[in-house]
């Protein structure tokens, strides 16, 4: 039935996905981190440890306002066009929800709501495949029947895992060599992988913010 060709329409939201779990990785804390901003510490360093526990916080609970509002106004809106195709969100704080919560609805299978939470570019996307999977246009029917095929099986999983894994490490991570030059800073994620960049800050208004 050429099944390789069907997950081929679905590559493009796989990559958006992939592209999100490595930014959340990039705002992992560690239990200390957590623990200096819960006793309201107020040196520079101990701010920016607060700004990540918010981030993190939002993610972990799927809040997309909370973890935006820890980003500058700048990387706020070139997250959410990053993952707009995706999402269908038109906002940071619309796209990391819709995001969340799409991830949720792979893991139980609940592809109305997957569909919804994609927007319509990617759903339409999906719905292209319904034809060749012997079943309505619909992003509802493609996603079924894809997801009852095991190379559609295996890159669904993927997609919800990329995720999973990326929020483990939100607790085991620890934040190091916080180096600050003014109204700029640069920290690192240890234990680090493949791929980690250093983090960057920016102080806007008087408060530490994630700018990269």
């Amino acid at each position: 039935m050429g099944f390789a060709s069907v997950i081929g329409d679905f590559q493009p939201i796989q990559g958006v996905f992939v592209s999100m779990s490595r930014k959340f990785l990039a705002v992992s804390i560690s239990g200390m981190a957590i623990l200096l901003a819960a006793c309201g510490s107020s040196s520079p360093t101990d701010q920016i440890r607060s700004t990540f526990s918010e981030a993190t916080s939002g993610l972990t609970s799927g809040d997309g306002a909370k973890f935006c509002d820890s980003l500058t106004p700048t990387a706020q809106k070139a997250f959410g066009n990053q993952i707009a195709t995706a999402t269908g969100g038109t906002t940071c704080s619309q796209g990391v929800t819709n995001l969340l919560k799409a991830t949720k609805a792979i893991s139980t299978g609940d592809w109305a709501s997957f569909c919804k939470l994609i927007g319509p570019k990617a759903a339409a996307g999906i719905a292209q495949a319904g034809p060749k999977l012997k079943t309505a246009k619909t992003c509802d029917a493609a996603a079924t029947a894809l997801a009852a095929t095991p190379a559609g099986k295996a890159s669904f999983n993927q997609l919800s895992k990329q995720l999973d894994q990326s929020l483990t490490r939100l607790g085991k991570g620890q934040l190091e060599k916080i180096t600050i030059t003014g109204d700029s800073a640069v920290a690192t994620v240890t234990p680090a992988q493949p791929g980690d960049k250093p983090i960057k800050f920016q102080k806007v208004n008087g408060s530490w913010k994630i700018s990269e």
